[in-house]
């Protein structure tokens, strides 16, 4: 999927765009196409080049009180309904500025002005190597749907020579909300439900950009399901799909998600039925599964059928699962019950003992 494409897609659902890439690869230009041929009002604001004034307006008194007037950047939108914020080099602006940001890209509040939702907000930076750029914070990377875009030799050969073409806009269904949206936050609750430590992974490498701009999140995975519906009837590949949802959660769930949807055969703790629990057949949803499991084990309502389920899944033969999350189920058990009734439980774990001693 081209950029245009990109942008017109997590736009249309209403969300915040963030485009990293190399300098002079056409971000910006692509950015002033897609609004040109929606006919979109577009401004483009580079953040570093302003004081805080200019985001949240300046202090005046009036009857003795402290007002802020119209923040001058964002007065051309006042009583617009349609258009494009556009934040060029974002990733130039200081610290402070990036805070001011946090508001304006979410709620598409500036000071006391508040845009019409229609507006459409699209950020784009360098990577952060480049000289000159400033790390995005978590909180304002969290905020975006963050794609990543290479140069193309080929295309711009064929454009340089012959033109570049004008992109062929995707067809973007009228009722994608109402078909879809409740039938993929279902199937994401449920997702969510029997793998509850994916909800809200925080980044830990700082030094990869890729991994620090998306990832799973409360609200990004409310993203996530606007993605997923919006694309549901698009003539689009697969890999299309996936790379748009990598770009709301990260990468390290997204097989898993599509695993999920296509075959959902994994259940929240409350619908397992103790006398008869059933182990996923696909290894990854078997290893979903048991994560859960330990994730639920630290309560003592559930550590009988957490047990019980970790000796059906040995059984079954999935013990190297099963042996890989011994250590992390008695950890979780060992809030509430002794060393001794563990391992009185977990008998059938009698090889991997070292990992619960």
């Amino acid at each position: 999927m081209d950029l245009a494409n990109k942008i017109h897609v997590v736009t249309e659902a209403g969300l915040p765009l963030m485009i990293y890439g190399d300098p002079g690869i056409g971000k910006t230009s692509v950015v002033y196409d897609y609004g040109r041929h929606f006919n979109l009002p577009t401004k483009c604001i580079i953040a570093s080049l302003y004081e805080s004034e200019s985001f949240i307006g300046v202090p005046y008194v009036s009857n003795e009180q402290v007002k802020y007037s119209d923040p001058e950047l964002f007065v051309d939108f006042k009583n617009k309904n349609k258009g494009i914020l556009f934040f060029d080099e974002i990733n130039t602006c200081s610290k402070r500025i990036q805070n001011i940001l946090l508001r304006i890209i979410l709620e598409k509040v500036a000071g006391n002005l508040k845009l019409h939702p229609n507006i459409k907000v699209i950020a784009a930076g360098n990577y952060t190597n480049v000289e000159g750029n400033i790390q995005m914070n978590l909180a304002l990377a969290n905020r975006f749907v963050n794609i990543f875009e290479k140069e193309n030799p080929e295309l711009w050969s064929a454009g340089i020579v012959s033109g570049f073409k004008a992109p062929t806009f995707i067809r973007i269904a009228k009722d994608w909300r109402e078909k879809w949206l409740p039938h993929y936050s279902s199937l994401i609750s449920e997702y969510i439900r029997c793998n509850p430590t994916s909800l809200k992974v925080m980044p830990t490498e700082f030094e990869d950009i890729t991994k620090m701009a998306a990832w799973p999140s409360p609200r990004t995975w409310e993203y996530a399901i606007k993605i997923l519906a919006i694309t549901h009837d698009m003539d689009i590949k697969m890999s299309e799909r996936k790379e748009l949802l990598t770009s709301t959660v990260g990468p390290a769930f997204v097989h898993e998600v599509f695993q999920f949807i296509k075959e959902r055969d994994l259940h929240s703790i409350d619908k397992i039925d103790p006398s008869n629990i059933v182990i996923p057949k696909n290894p990854d949803n078997a290893r979903l599964f048991l994560k859960m499991l330990v994730f639920h084990s630290d309560n003592p309502k559930y550590s009988d059928l957490c047990i019980k389920a970790f000796k059906v899944a040995f059984d079954s033969g999935y013990q190297p699962l099963v042996m890989d999350n011994a250590k992390a189920v008695a950890k979780q058990l060992s809030t509430h019950m002794s060393s001794n009734n563990i391992l009185k439980s977990l008998t059938f774990l009698r090889d991997v003992i070292r990992y619960i001693s």
